[in-house]
């Protein structure tokens, strides 16, 4: 037994046909002699069925011979039987896979898409791939039907790639916004909601990061004698002092691009530059501290109606090589920076106190920004652990805010600290003097005192360079 599904042809004008009664009447008349031209009807007969295959049938409504097919719902069941046999003797019937086949192409593209969705971390390539295998498949459908007649499975394949599809989406989404709100009540707790949403949008996630290079700003910053303060008031003041105070300068982070490392007790560490790469890092640390040293005023009058006291802050800003990333142990991470450059930036917040300055920053930092940023030079120093000197800063105003006062004060205290750096303690003596007078300078005043020290104590050896020895 041989059983094959038709391949019925677009083309009904594919098999010639004949009226019956017509091709009767003629071989009758040729039979019985009544054709003016016997030679030439001959012909046309001849012409017409000689080495054919001749099949007889009705297509009258009426003889209630025509069928249904794919492709007509009037087909003469003559002519289906003439589709038969040119199927059979060209080869051309349409030719069907095993079952397993059958079964196997939407296994197969099921778990092709299921894998697409667990493995792939592309978004873009995760939601087109799906598509992208369905269509491909119904190309390479077709192609093989119209090669070989080879009819692939259609609808069922199609149907379970897109239910595998859906429930596949349907999951992620699902897994995926559990995941987002994770992320975000973690990620809230140091950036500000503009950060975080750009890190979505860029497919970031630092809680994932294992750790890199970087060149970032970090800063540091600290309340002056809070321990003294915190023992002369109530813990709930303390505990209240606080969370205030800390939450503005938590708002000045975040507003300035940074990212919120750590509280310290009452000191804030902040950086920038990471997460989300910051081409002016330096910049947006140092506008947080100028920003947080004008808030004090507004904060310090608040403290002194409802406590009767004030907070006045150190802030340490240093630019450099980090190594950022996760850091901890596999039962808690945090999204940090560690590196000589973060504990140079915690010694020059320490460095304040000793200069009666509220901000000090490092050389690269006044490098990033001295087109924007009005800053005069301090000092060279050599702090507590460090075998390398260090010229320091203290940012005043952002350039378009600057007064001639200012710059003044600039260029005047680079050449009493060119003259003490060249030893000529004298003349630094005098100079550092007048800008304490005129201005009420303290750094001036405090480095008149140092000149004063140094011409009584000459040292050998001089370089420029004043080395601490405590933190």
């Amino acid at each position: 037994n041989f059983n094959f599904h038709l391949n019925f042809y677009s083309d009904k004008n594919l098999f010639t046909t004949f009226k019956f009664d017509s091709i009767y009447e003629d071989s009758l008349n040729l039979l019985q002699g009544n054709i003016d031209d016997p030679e030439e009807l001959e012909k046309k007969l001849k012409n017409s069925f000689e080495d054919k295959i001749v099949l007889i049938g009705g297509s009258a409504a009426g003889l209630e011979d025509l069928k249904v097919i794919p492709t007509d719902s009037d087909y003469p069941g003559a002519l289906i039987h003439a589709v038969t046999i040119s199927n059979i003797l060209n080869n051309d019937y349409l030719k069907h896979p095993p079952d397993t086949i059958n079964y196997l192409i939407p296994l197969l593209l099921i778990l092709i898409i299921y894998l697409n969705f667990i493995f792939i971390s592309n978004t873009a390539v995760k939601n087109t791939l799906p598509f992208f295998l369905i269509g491909l498949y119904a190309v390479f459908a077709f192609y093989f039907f119209k090669l070989d007649n080879l009819q692939l499975p259609i609808a069922t394949p199609l149907f379970f790639g897109f239910l595998s599809y859906g429930d596949s989406l349907a999951y992620l989404t699902f897994t995926e916004s559990k995941q987002k709100k994770k992320i975000l009540g973690t990620l809230s707790k140091y950036l500000s909601p503009q950060v975080t949403t750009q890190l979505f949008e860029q497919g970031i996630d630092p809680t994932a990061e294992i750790g890199r290079k970087e060149e970032l700003s970090i800063l540091f910053s600290d309340i002056r004698g809070f321990t003294t303060l915190s023992e002369s008031i109530s813990p709930e003041q303390v505990v209240e002092i606080l969370n205030f105070y800390l939450g503005k300068m938590t708002d000045l982070v975040f507003s300035n691009k940074g990212t919120l490392d750590k509280f310290i007790g009452d000191a804030v560490m902040a950086f920038w530059g990471a997460p989300i790469t910051d081409k002016t890092h330096a910049l947006n640390a140092v506008k947080t501290a100028l920003s947080m040293k004008d808030q004090m005023s507004s904060i310090n009058n608040f403290f002194s109606q409802k406590y009767n006291t004030e907070l006045h802050i150190g802030i340490g800003v240093n630019t450099g090589d980090v190594i950022v990333g996760n850091i901890g142990s596999d039962k808690r991470l945090d999204y940090t920076v560690i590196g000589d450059n973060v504990n140079l930036a915690s010694r020059l917040e320490g460095l304040t106190k000793n200069y009666g300055v509220n901000i000090i920053i490092g050389k690269r930092t006044f490098e990033l920004i001295k087109n924007d940023i009005l800053c005069r030079p301090i000092d060279w120093v050599q702090v507590k652990g460090k075998n390398d000197s260090t010229k320091i800063y203290e940012p005043l105003v952002s350039i378009e805010k600057a007064i001639p006062d200012q710059y003044d004060l600039v260029q005047l205290y680079s050449e009493a600290l060119d003259e003490y750096r060249n030893g000529n303690f004298n003349k630094a003596l005098i100079d550092f003097r007048l800008l304490a007078e005129k201005n009420s300078d303290k750094v001036s005043n405090i480095m008149a005192q140092r000149c004063e020290y140094l011409l009584s104590n000459p040292p050998e050896n001089w370089t420029g360079i004043f080395k601490f020895t405590s933190k």
